[in-house]
Formats: C-alpha cells, sequence, structure tokens
C-alpha cells in the first residue's frame, strides 16, 4: 500500500532526525540497522508494545550517558512550521563551567519560557496573558487563552520535569511533541 509504505518513510526519517538530535550527532542514526527499523516497524504496526520494547532494551534507540541529556522536542505553535532542536536537560552531574543558558531547562515551563517568551517568563505563563475575569483571587482558578498540550494532554504541570515527560510521553519517533496554542 502507497500510503502505508510513504507513512513508514516518514516514520524512519522523523526517528533518524531525533537520534541525530539525542546524540548531537548521525552516528546512531547511521548505526540503525534495517532490520532494527523493520522490527520497530512492525511492532508499531502491528501494536506490539512487547517487540517495541525489546528493541528499544537493545540499546538501539540510546545514546551515550554524556549525551542523554539532549532530548528531541517538537514545539508546534499556531499552525506555524514544528521548532525542532535539541533541548539541554541541565543534571546535577553537570559542571558549573559546562552549565549555560542552553543547559538550565529542567521543567517544561523553563522549556516553553525559552521557546514562546510572549506567553511564559520564568517558567510560568505570563500574567497579562490572563484575561481579568481569569486572574486568580482567592475564590477562583486560573484560566489562559494560551493552551499547551504535551503528547496530546492538555495544560500539563508548568513545574513537570521535562525528563520525566520526555521518558514518558515522547512518541515512537522519539521526539516529545508540545503544542502551543493562543
Amino acid at each position: 500500500n502507497g500510503v502505508v509504505e510513504q507513512v513508514r518513510h516518514y516514520y524512519k526519517n522523523s526517528l533518524k532526525q531525533a537520534l541525530c538530535i539525542q546524540g548531537g550527532n548521525p552516528k546512531a542514526a547511521l548505526n540503525l540497522s534495517k532490520e532494527h527499523h523493520g522490527r520497530l516497524w512492525d511492532a508499531i504496526q502491528t501494536e506490539n508494545y512487547g517487540l517495541y520494547r525489546q528493541v528499544q532494551e537493545s540499546k538501539v534507540l540510546t545514546t551515550s550517558a554524556n549525551q542523554s541529556t539532549r532530548l528531541p522536542i517538537r514545539l508546534l505553535m499556531n499552525n506555524q512550521p514544528p521548532l525542532q532542536r535539541p533541548c539541554l536537560y541541565a543534571t546535577e552531574s553537570r559542571h558549573d563551567e559546562d552549565a549555560n543558558d542552553d543547559a538550565t531547562t529542567t521543567t517544561l515551563g523553563a522549556y516553553l519560557s525559552k521557546h514562546v517568551p510572549d506567553y511564559f517568563q520564568n517558567g510560568l505563563l505570563k500574567q497579562e496573558q490572563l484575561s481579568d475575569e481569569s486572574k486568580p483571587t482567592s475564590e477562583s482558578s486560573t484560566t489562559s487563552p494560551v493552551e499547551w498540550k504535551v503528547a496530546g494532554l492538555s495544560q500539563l504541570p508548568l513545574e513537570a520535569d521535562l525528563m520525566e515527560l520526555w521518558q514518558d510521553l515522547r512518541h515512537p519517533d522519539q521526539f516529545l511533541h508540545i503544542v502551543v496554542l493562543s
């Protein structure tokens, strides 16, 4: 079937992009054998999570420990082309001299503040994004004209750990998909 073949081709390319982002080089993507890709695709097509985990646990989809802090994330905003680049996740093991602005992202809010500064600041939704009737009072909760979704789940806490979100909610192509709508 031509459509299934196009989807398989898209998945393969998307997976390779994520592996390049995660590893910081194309080595992991180039090392993905035709057999491993075939097994991954079969697992997805047949909804066989056991087979998918088996391939994933064979270390085909992982990189070395010093590179595991690069998270492949796709940010989609208001019908714009997706922003796709590594999110350098700050870990306790990083030395201060290694830290920079890119290496301080640990929460969903921090990531959104960096990449969607018109709506988020310091890991929180900017107050001006709240309408007057939705600004918090002692009796009300906060609502916003800005909506964010992670892997289809709406309004996850901005304090959520980005590594945990990536580990639990990434797509089979290894990307964590974040959507911001205003």
